[in-house]
């Protein structure tokens, strides 16, 4: 995967279906956005989309979104904290990696009152809750801000918010640097979906594709932010960037090592665990099963 931009989307009011995720692959899309927890439930996110969209090609990422009710992140910036964590644990049930960021959203034009006062405390309180820091949904000039603190990790623009003094729609060619994510066009009927679509830096923390479907870029982002080149950023370094590069090395060393040692193993085996839940669904014992799965693969493990 190179450097620079990917497009991407989220869906609005209606979901792409999994059967027509090849269209959007098709169409260029690479970057696919739902949400984890809290509201929107229609929109979350399960296993089996992700799997689809992976399935798609190997240049594929994910990003988990998080919204809350309404103003949260202003009218109770306590919220954070257990946003993130309620956040977290849905993530891990997906088996997100720790390491890479969630998007919490507020659909709301902010002020500078308020990003500077709640809006930081809502941050303040989401790392309490989270293993890392988030990417903040919100207009580029707080971004900017909160970036600047290190309470984020980068800014996702939205077209319908995201505006500079005099008013700018955010896109890959003049997003500053701190915008990692950007929503240019809202609502937009495609491929049975309804969706809003925009780019995405390479260099983003989403959970990109590898033949195991858990991603080796799970790395902190002070690791990853070399890859926009933008040396003004606070987190940029050279020793980063130099472990940046080293990290990739091993990436790739690490994942053709695995598809050379296990093949379609772990397809293989999923299949068998899926053939096994849909015959036994009524009567299984999920618990039972799990621990029968792990002992397996530990006792695997133990043998090479």
């Amino acid at each position: 995967m190179t450097a620079g931009w990917v497009k991407s989307w989220d869906d609005s009011s209606r979901p792409v279906p999994i059967s027509r995720l090849p269209e959007m692959y098709a169409a260029g899309y690479r970057v696919w956005m739902r949400y984890l927890a809290l509201g929107s439930e229609p929109k979350h996110w399960d296993a089996a989309q992700i799997h689809a969209w992976f399935a798609c090609g190997p240049d594929t990422g994910v990003v988990g979104l998080v919204e809350g009710t309404g103003t949260e992140p202003v009218t109770n910036p306590t919220s954070g904290a257990w946003h993130a964590s309620d956040a977290r644990r849905a993530a891990d049930t997906l088996g997100w990696p720790a390491a890479v960021s969630l998007v919490p959203a507020m659909d709301e034009n902010v002020t500078a009152a308020q990003w500077r006062g709640p809006i930081v405390q809502y941050l303040r309180a989401w790392r309490t809750g989270d293993t890392c820091r988030p990417v903040m949904y919100i207009e580029s000039d707080a971004g900017a801000y909160l970036d600047a603190l290190g309470l984020t990790v980068g800014t996702f623009s939205p077209a319908a918010w995201g505006w500079d003094n005099p008013a700018k729609l955010l896109t890959p060619a003049n997003a500053p640097g701190h915008v990692v994510m950007t929503q240019e066009h809202n609502g937009r009927n495609q491929s049975g979906g309804n969706i809003d679509a925009g780019n995405t830096r390479t260099s983003a923390p989403c959970v990109w594709w590898n033949p195991e479907g858990v991603s080796p870029m799970a790395m902190a982002w002070t690791d990853q932010v070399v890859e926009s080149g933008d040396p003004t950023n606070p987190e940029w370094s050279v020793a980063g960037a130099l472990k940046w590069m080293v990290s990739q090395l091993r990436m790739n060393k690490t994942i053709a090592a695995q598809v050379a040692a296990n093949g379609n193993a772990l397809s293989a085996l999923s299949a068998k665990v899926a053939a096994i839940g849909a015959a036994q669904a009524p009567t299984i014992d999920y618990d039972a099963l799990a621990a029968a799965i792990l002992a397996a693969v530990l006792a695997k493990g133990a043998g090479q």
